[in-house]
């Protein structure tokens, strides 16, 4: 199995600038053709893991501008950790040695929005609805403001569960790995990442 071989500060390095290159429309990354799928066909190295939203609009790969290979992801509806999602999350960083994890939340996220109106994801989701409650609950201001609120302390939340994860928190300790959390804008495309320190 290979690994990546970049540090933790190399890796933010390279979603920032291909979220930048993403948001303006430069040279996109061509590393999505029949050759790297050939390169990549028996290991692979991805530099970064990300959890996002199971949202369609969410696509780790194209916000990030990086090729087949690069990114590990995990999807589920609300950006949540429970047990699967911390399983997929530590064979990226365990196996696979991705030196950093993004926790991505984004722009009028459905599955929080359902929790915050105690609309239908009580009901249908109530799994993942449970995992979202705190970060509504601690959220403050008033309609899209709130909701943004929410969508930002619950992607801080899930960053935490993996933080606070004894073997997480051993390769944190190490310096090979690093977990944030951010938030993406549809209108402009552009990822806001949070500060590293997320229990302040």
């Amino acid at each position: 199995m290979s690994c990546s071989k970049d540090t933790p500060k190399t890796s933010l390095e390279k979603l920032e600038k291909g979220n930048k290159r993403y948001v303006y429309e430069e040279t996109l990354d061509e590393r999505r053709d029949s050759s790297r799928r050939l390169e990549v066909s028996k290991a692979q190295a991805p530099f970064a893991a990300v959890l996002t939203c199971s949202d369609s609009r969410v696509v780790a790969e194209l916000i990030f501008d990086q090729g087949i290979g690069d990114l590990f992801v995990v999807r589920t509806a609300g950006n949540v950790v429970g047990s699967i999602e911390k399983e997929s999350l530590l064979f990226a960083v365990e196996v696979l040695k991705a030196p950093i994890i993004l926790i991505l939340g984004h722009q009028n996220c459905g599955a929080v929005h359902g929790v915050l109106e105690d609309g239908d994801a009580l009901e249908l989701l109530p799994d993942i609805a449970e995992l979202i409650k705190p970060a509504v609950d601690e959220a403050q201001g008033e309609g899209a403001d709130r909701l943004r609120s929410a969508i930002n302390i619950n992607a801080r939340n899930m960053a935490l569960v993996l933080k606070n994860d004894p073997r997480f928190a051993k390769l944190i300790k190490e310096g090979v790995l690093d977990i944030r959390a951010g938030y993406y804008d549809f209108n402009t495309g552009k990822v806001i990442f949070f500060d590293p320190i997320l229990n302040d």
